[in-house]
């Protein structure tokens, strides 16, 4: 009786999936019978892809599952991530070879925008590794402009054209292997947009742009953004692409709960998260095909959860499994035949086409031969995506663009019209950039530097840039600068500049870090530079330089000047620089060379020579680094003037040493240092942890000078690298000195 009762209990429950069965299999006798596949000869399977960010990796899994038991897909509707794994598996990628790729990607690399410092040009390298790196915003008239997405979604969008290379010149997706449709919104007027002709990776890649977090995409005049806030779950798309048979992976929504909800970003997603479930709830609940809706239960994988990515594969494949009963039944009659178009592309191939010409979509003020320098391909070329993607990152890295993009025109017999889409950057070419560092040895000796730069560029079609900044704190600095490149290849520029610094010279008992004296120096300067770039690696400068410098004695005695001074001369630098990061060097080599020379007939007070060497190599294995460096520098004169002697001491220049502890017209440094890197959180820190050992010495007199006569310095640090520049904390210990313990934080100025 009991059992009785019980069953009675849960019927309900008992007999839904029975006659969601029964109804489906009657659905699909009715429709064979009716002779309504009479061209097909049997019903056409839609799968439906919802977005999900990283848990939306599950589509892989439950693919792995429908092509394991021969259950053939027609067509493909997705949205956001759905859109991304439906693109790859329309495009005839098997779901195997699906998982090894979304398994291997760098997908917090990803999601980082900067074209590595290595594959730019001296001038943006320099301005990559400047005190004015800590952030960047737009100005106008109308006040402060922020971009328009916090990922531009730059690499991302490249390596959806290198996974799609091989239908790259297909414009119609319903000419790919397995028809697809991506799904995107209309920003300005909060419409659906059904992406189904046009360059593939831009369609994907405006269905994936989340609001705030990617900038909108502009497709034939409108502005799109992520599909979820329109159609998540696109089961109409499907349906109005003719499925007759829908199997539908949405992922469930993270809703978090009151004490969750602690910040006005978590209010905000949440709501975004109820109008996308009550957007896609009716849909799922009124679908009239027969059909299988399957909800992986993700785990606590959430959106951002990239980390996670080979157990959101595993779940969506186990989740395929539980249900795998009721697919079977859904497609049994039509398991095992493969779709026409998936026949005919059994294997992939990478896209081969010849350039018929290039057009440049360049709303940029820059000349297009500089895009066409840059982009490195030409009329009559064959097309190779891999040249492509690089010539397209060359014209990213000029600064000026938010967005650069591509699509083919075919022009029949296997060529192909170009058009490079070059937008420009929303924020302008008006930035002001800031910049801030920290130095403490925790002993009474701290000193900040905080700053400002203003930069516009783009003051003609050569690309001419100018800048004035303002720098406060333990020294004071203004300066002006002109950067004009003189062709459209941008190897040939010049540079006139001007400065007004203030600051602090000490002069160190020897052999302690006692202060016997100190000075203010005022250096007011005039440079005007001309150069060449030698590609990306070298740059060789040669100018003309008038300094006026106005020393004033703080404490104890210097061998300065009683009134102003005046240095000038010409100068010559030569720089090599191979390295991505020049704070936290990898893979990679630098070399600087500089020869200032005064001459009296150019107003100089006195003739003197001045040459500084630098150099150095890194090299790297997984998260060991290795890096080697040597330096040596003279002024040819035992009685050159104190300004321009060269200075020892601080952090990787002897760590055991108080700053510019040890100084002399000679001197000898070199550095040898291995770090490890321990943690990460992609775009935003990364942690390390190293030890360096150096030795170096400066001298007064030539005849002094003794390479055996160095002293030995040893630290250990833990270094990190952050949005808003590099950080090291550590202690050093040098020959004869007590231990120096010390914090920088930000580039010195």
């Amino acid at each position: 009786m009991a059992n009785i009762t019980m069953m009675i209990r849960h019927f309900p429950e008992i007999a839904q999936p029975v006659l969601k069965y029964l109804l489906n299999m009657l659905c699909i006798s009715l429709l064979i019978s009716n002779g309504a596949f009479a061209d097909t000869h049997r019903p056409k399977v839609g799968l439906v892809l919802g977005g999900g960010g990283a848990a939306g990796v599950a589509h892989v899994g439950v693919l792995k599952v429908l092509e394991e038991q021969n259950i053939p897909i027609d067509l493909i509707a997705g949205n956001s991530m759905g859109a991304i794994v439906g693109s790859l598996y329309a495009s005839g990628i098997k779901a195997g070879e699906l998982e090894k790729i979304v398994n291997t990607l760098d997908w917090g690399e990803l999601f980082n925008d900067q074209i590595s410092r290595r594959e730019q040009g001296f001038h943006r390298k320099d301005e990559m590794s400047s005190f004015f790196d800590s952030f960047t915003v737009g100005v106008d008239r109308q006040g402060v402009r922020l971009p328009r997405g916090a990922i531009k979604g730059h690499k991302l969008t490249f390596e959806l054209r290198r996974l799609l290379d091989h239908v790259s010149h297909i414009n119609r997706f319903d000419d790919l292997p397995i028809p697809f449709r991506a799904v995107a919104t209309d920003i300005e007027t909060g419409q659906e947009v059904v992406l189904k002709q046009g360059n593939l990776a831009t369609a994907v890649r405006a269905s994936m742009s989340i609001p705030a977090v990617f900038p909108p995409v502009e497709i034939d005049g409108r502005l799109l953004v992520d599909g979820f806030v329109s159609n998540n779950i696109p089961v109409s798309v499907a349906q109005q692409m003719g499925a007759d048979i829908l199997i539908v992976v949405g992922l469930p929504s993270e809703h978090k709960t009151k004490k969750e909800l602690d910040s006005a970003i978590d209010v905000a997603l949440q709501s975004m998260r109820w109008m996308m479930a009550k957007a896609s709830e009716p849909q799922l609940r009124n679908i009239k095909q027969p059909h299988v809706i399957i909800r992986p239960d993700m785990k606590g994988i959430k959106s951002m959860s990239f980390d996670r990515v080979k157990e959101a594969v595993v779940l969506g494949e186990k989740q395929a499994r539980l249900q795998l009963l009721e697919l079977l039944a859904l497609t049994k009659a039509v398991r095992g035949k493969r779709p026409k178009q998936l026949v005919k592309t059994e294997e992939k191939k990478a896209f081969k086409g010849v350039i018929s010409n290039i057009i440049f979509e360049n709303d940029s003020v820059l000349k297009d031969e500089i895009l066409q320098n840059r982009l490195g391909l030409k009329a009559g070329d064959t097309l190779s995506l891999v040249r492509l993607q690089k010539g397209l990152n060359a014209i990213y890295s000029l600064g000026y663009f938010e967005v650069v993009d591509y699509h083919l025109e075919p022009k029949g017999d296997n060529h192909y019209t170009l058009i490079v889409s070059a937008q420009k950057e929303p924020i302008g070419n008006k930035t002001l950039h800031g910049g801030f560092s920290l130095s403490d040895d925790f002993d009474g000796n701290a000193t900040y530097q905080a700053g400002l730069e203003y930069s516009v560029k783009g003051l003609n079609s050569l690309g001419g840039e100018a800048k004035v900044n303002l720098v406060i704190g333990g020294s004071l600095a203004i300066g002006a600068d002109y950067y004009q490149p003189l062709n459209t290849h941008s190897t040939y520029f010049w540079n006139p500049s001007v400065s007004y610094k203030k600051n602090d010279l000490y002069v160190y008992q020897e052999d302690n870090e006692t202060r016997v004296a100190e000075a203010r120096i005022v250096d007011s300067q005039i440079r005007f530079e001309v150069g060449r770039e030698i590609g990306h690696t070298a740059e060789a400068r040669v100018g003309l330089f008038y300094r006026n410098l106005q020393p004033s004695i703080k404490a104890g005695t210097l061998e300065l000047p009683d009134d102003s001074f005046n240095l000038a001369g010409i100068s010559l630098n030569y720089r090599e620089d191979t390295l991505a990061d020049r704070n936290f060097p990898d893979e990679g080599k630098w070399l600087d060379v500089s020869l200032d020379i005064g001459l009296r007939a150019l107003g100089s007070d006195e003739n003197y020579q001045r040459l500084n060497i630098n150099g150095g190599k890194a090299w790297q294995k997984d998260k060991h680094h290795i890096m080697a460096s040597a330096s040596a520098g003279s002024t040819f004169d035992d009685d050159a003037i104190i300004t321009e002697r060269f200075q020892l001491g601080g952090f990787a220049n002897l760590s055991g040493l108080e700053d510019d502890q040890l100084s002399g017209n000679y001197y000898l440094h070199g550095l040898g240092a291995y770090y490890y890197d321990l943690a990460s959180i992609p775009n935003v820190v990364g942690l390390n942890a190293g030890v360096m050992i150096e030795a170096g010495n400066t001298w007064i007199k030539h005849r002094d000078i003794d390479p055996t006569d160095v002293l030995l310095s040893a630290s250990a640090f833990i270094g990190a690298k952050t949005i808003v520049g590099p950080a090291y904390l550590g202690v050093g210990v040098a020959e004869s000195h007590e231990p120096r313990y010390f914090l920088q934080f930000g580039r010195a100025f």
